[in-house]
């Protein structure tokens, strides 16, 4: 089976196509043998049957799960429309309330209206919505692997490749988890390099979730919501925003999302592997303190269950060099270990704002404690150690936490005059806690012929690293950001920011001899695994600066028409790797990005319709590539700086309401991602030149269609209809490029009946094709796939 085969038909909460890059091999079984290469064929995709409701729903004229981002509606009383004109939308992209339009960025924004409509409360789901934009799968259940214009993540244990915020407050670094989208007032997504206004990690662009936050002098409102799906599917979420007096206002939002199945079942364990549950509350306020003093306070504890591995096998698994477990259905899974990942996150935030003439001064502070409990099958099979030679029962459990500290002081001047003016410092202070255990089994009835006395099955584990191990970071930033309107039409922005990072390490690994079952058995494990998991300590310290400067000349042509050029930059600090043999490939450093840019966003039909367009090119500077352990047979791989990319691609985003009841909307992306220079296992018999081949991951062609039709049925009912089809073509799986993607195209449908103005009843179907692939393929041999179609009933009531 070719692997374009094997990429067909991505499903509605898929992105990318993704091979599991060798480390990701051994975090998922301790195998003997260091093959990647992949004998399986998936076998015919599953997924739920198809029934009448898709139908039902087209018949309606109904769509969507999501409307186009283009129409993200603000809370913000700027955001007004007459009924035939496209809405305005207001973003913070440029860090102060302005219109879309006047923002000389690529910027997506997507309403919460349209997400809590849509059902949807991933980041997956709402980054599918934007150009150039992709979430790769993985089976552990983390969305660190947004791709934003072909930037990537290299391993789930480096900082993301994006810059990750909440309300306009950093929570990224290490393990991000912006958390369920769940009453937000909208999301912006920024694309292309922007470390002069927001630092690390936005390389490839930022994500901001913006919560629907009170206001003082509200007045009571909220709402109640509660669906049911396929898949045994509940959700039950609802918000309420209480006025103390005319100064002091709450908001509250809890949810429960419980999944009992779901596409996997486990007939060894008899229980659907991806079942899920997530639970939270949220408590926000706002107080004008005085006239000029105002507060903003946010406090989130979020609590989730989700899979820990989620794939089957079609041809089998190899547990040592003569033993293959039974081939596997989606329906039909053998695992003997219950895979599932356990997490907690707090998330506090403040800010205190200081009204000043001509500007004002604030004050923001934020806290987040993340916890994550992980068990997975590291063999992936149910075969016991006595089932043959060398087979292998191996168990992973890893502990990571991190904890965060941030607080930043900045002056941002009011837009009134020629010259404005925002400046700030920051402090971050994160500790990044990591724990993984490996506890294997074998018998040694089969090892007499390696002079191993035959006492039965023995039990060794070992910590790669050990409970103990910390990653401590340091991170000290200040930006300067001045704008001038040189005419009345052309502006011009200069952004400088610099960084200082100061990272430890504190590592140890190696066998955890009291762990050896039986006792006198711990020779015979030092003898068989210490070469691969050899006894270290390591302490380490490394400093990395990086200065972010962006320059930005905007052009209003006419009050229709808005051209700009922009050149940015962004980095991605450096880190330590895991799972190695030698220390002296845990270091690796930073990545950098170059931008330049140019477009255009424009006005037509006396604002019914919209046309922004978008043309760049970005130079990636000491990427971090996967590299293999060579001197591991358990498949280990590391980071290392061995390359350089280049990017050049376009946007282009149109949208037309041309009557009142009526939107369609259209985006294209474009990108040609390649290696300027690139190698894996440099001056090794094993040596791969990546020059001119394609990076991993990355779609050439992204396109999104959305229409959206309101109209009234009678004077208490009015109903909207949304379909949404987005398709991606062109690219490659794993570094070698050796495998190339199909093309996919998928289809959200929609429908929502408001009673009476505050009741909303809304049908929803997910991928409603039933398009399921497999999406990575493991050196074992199993494969994952997209999520199939989800759909149900939805009834939300506001008041």
């Amino acid at each position: 089976m070719t692997w374009g085969r094997l990429a067909r038909n991505l499903g509605a909460d898929s992105a990318i196509v993704l091979v599991a890059t060798s480390s990701e091999a051994f975090v998922f079984g301790l195998k003997w043998g260091n093959s990647m290469r992949v004998k399986s064929r998936a076998s015919a995709v599953l997924g739920s049957p198809v029934v009448t409701f898709g139908s039902t729903l087209l018949i309606c004229a109904t769509a969507v799960i999501a409307p186009p981002p283009a129409q993200a509606r603000s809370s913000d009383p700027a955001a007004t429309r007459s009924s035939d004109t496209l809405d305005e939308i207001v973003v913070t992209a440029q860090r102060r309330h302005q219109s879309e339009f006047d923002v000389p960025l690529s910027v997506s924004a997507i309403s919460g209206r349209s997400l809590q409509t849509a059902a949807i409360t991933s980041i997956k789901g709402i980054v599918q919505m934007v150009p150039n934009a992709n979430v790769t799968e993985n089976p552990q259940g983390y969305e660190t692997y947004v791709s934003i214009r072909g930037i990537t993540q290299g391993d789930v244990n480096a900082e993301a490749n994006f810059g990750a915020y909440r309300n306009g407050v950093f929570t990224g670094g290490h393990l991000v988890n912006l958390g369920p989208q769940i009453d937000v007032e909208r999301v912006e997504v920024l694309r292309g390099p922007q470390g002069g206004l927001y630092g690390r990690d936005a390389v490839g662009g930022t994500i901001n979730v913006i919560y629907a936050m009170p206001k003082p002098g509200d007045q009571t409102n909220g709402y109640v919501s509660a669906s049911y799906g396929n898949e045994q599917r509940t959700q039950v979420d609802g918000a309420v925003t209480l006025p103390i007096n005319d100064r002091i206002a709450t908001r509250t939002t809890a949810w429960y999302i419980d999944q009992g199945q779901g596409d996997y079942y486990n007939i060894t364990l008899h229980n659907y592997v991806d079942r899920s549950k997530d639970e939270g509350l949220r408590f926000s306020t706002a107080a004008q303190i005085t006239d000029p003093l105002s507060f903003l306070g946010t406090v989130e504890y979020q609590k989730n269950n989700d899979p820990g591995l989620r794939t089957y096998a079609p041809n089998g698994v190899k547990n040592g060099p003569f033993v293959t477990s039974p081939s596997e259905t989606p329906t039909t899974v053998q695992r003997d270990t219950d895979s599932r990942l356990a997490s907690t996150q707090l998330f506090a935030s403040a800010r205190l704002r200081y009204a000043l003439p001509g500007g004002s001064l604030s004050l923001q502070s934020a806290y987040r404690d993340y916890r994550i409990g992980l068990t997975l099958d590291q063999d992936h099979t149910a075969l016991p150690p006595t089932a043959g030679p060398l087979v292998l029962k191996q168990v992973g459990a890893w502990s990571d936490s991190i904890k965060q500290y941030l607080v930043d002081a900045y002056w941002q001047s009011d837009a009134t005059g020629p010259l404005t003016s925002q400046a700030g410092i920051s402090y971050l202070h994160e500790d990044y806690a990591v724990g993984q255990i490996y506890t294997t089994s074998l018998d040694t009835a089969f090892l007499g012929g390696f002079g191993v006395p035959n006492i039965g099955v023995i039990t060794g584990a070992a910590g790669i690293p050990n409970l103990g191990s910390a990653i401590t970071t340091h991170s000290f930033a200040g930006f300067v950001d001045l704008g001038y309107a040189l005419t009345r039409s052309l502006t011009i922005t200069g952004v400088v920011r610099y960084t200082q990072d100061d990272e430890s390490l504190a590592w140890s690994q190696g066998i955890i001899q009291g762990a050896t079952s039986p006792p006198y058995a711990l020779p015979i494990v030092l003898g068989l695994f210490s070469s691969q998991v050899p006894t270290f300590a390591l302490a380490a310290h490394d400093t990395y600066r990086y200065t972010s400067p962006s320059v930005n000349l905007q052009y209003k042509l006419d009050p229709h028409v808005n051209l700009y050029a922009l050149y940015s930059t962004g980095f991605r600090p450096g880190g330590y790797n895991t799972t190695v043999t030698s220390p002296t490939e845990i270091p690796y450093g930073q990545e950098t990005a170059k931008n330049y840019e140019a477009g255009f966003k424009s006005r037509w039909l006396g604002g019914r319709a919209a046309l922004n367009f978008s043309l760049f090119r970005m130079d990636q500077y000491n990427l971090a590539i996967q590299q293999t352990d060579l001197l591991s047979t358990l498949n280990f791989t590391y980071l290392a700086n061995a390359g350089r990319a280049r990017t050049d691609g376009y946007e282009l985003e149109a949208m037309i309401r041309p009557i009142r009841s009526l939107t369609a909307s259209l985006s294209l992306g474009h990108l040609n991602s390649k290696y300027t220079r690139g190698m894996v296992n440099a001056d090794t018999p094993q040596q791969i030149d990546l020059t001119g081949r394609p990076l991993s991951g990355v779609r050439p062609w992204t396109i999104n269609a959305q229409l959206q039709s309101e109209a009234p049925i009678s004077s208490s009912i009015r109903f909207t209809g949304l379909v949404s089809a987005r398709h991606e073509s062109g690219g490659a799986i794993g570094n070698n490029s050796d495998y190339p993607l199909q093309s996919l195209t998928l289809l959200d449908l929609g429908a929502t009946f408001t009673l009476a103005g505050h009741t909303e009843v809304t049908l929803f179907d997910h991928n409603a094709t039933d398009k399921v692939i497999p999406l990575f393929v493991y050196a074992t041999g199993d494969v994952g796939t997209n999520i199939g179609r989800r759909f149900g009933l939805q009834v939300t009531e506001k008041f």
